[in-house]
């Protein structure tokens, strides 16, 4: 038994019902089924295609990048994409502001180590 099961049953002991009781679950259905639905926003109105517009107009909006992908598992390459694109602003401000060479060494470091044009000698047994 969980602590929220434990929880419920405190209550309902004190409330003198049961999990069980038919006549209160009857109601508590009922006055769910009937109850309305709460205020949405105008911008959660519409098709799904119209939210999204909203949400992208929305994002821009505060200089947010968006990029649209056909399909989810094409989400991490539109990521790795645009963080290296990220890298490659940060080191030019960073050229700028601190100097080449400095600068060369932290791109240096932020490559992955596949770029890497060195020659590895095999190694004898």
């Amino acid at each position: 038994m969980s602590a929220r099961d434990d929880i419920l049953a405190n209550v309902r002991r004190s409330l003198g019902a049961s999990a069980q009781d038919a006549p209160r679950l009857a109601a508590a259905n009922a006055r769910i089924a009937a109850a309305a639905p709460g205020v949405r926003p105008l911008r959660g109105q519409g098709d799904q295609a119209q939210r999204v517009a909203t949400f992208i107009v929305q994002a821009q909006s505060v200089q947010t990048t968006i990029e649209r992908v056909g399909a989810l598992d094409e989400a991490p390459a539109a990521v790795a994409a645009f963080l290296r694109v990220c890298a490659w602003a940060r080191m030019r401000a960073s050229l700028i502001c601190h100097g080449a060479k400095r600068a060369l060494r932290r791109w240096k470091a932020l490559q992955p180590a596949t770029i890497s044009m060195r020659s590895v000698s095999p190694t004898r047994a």
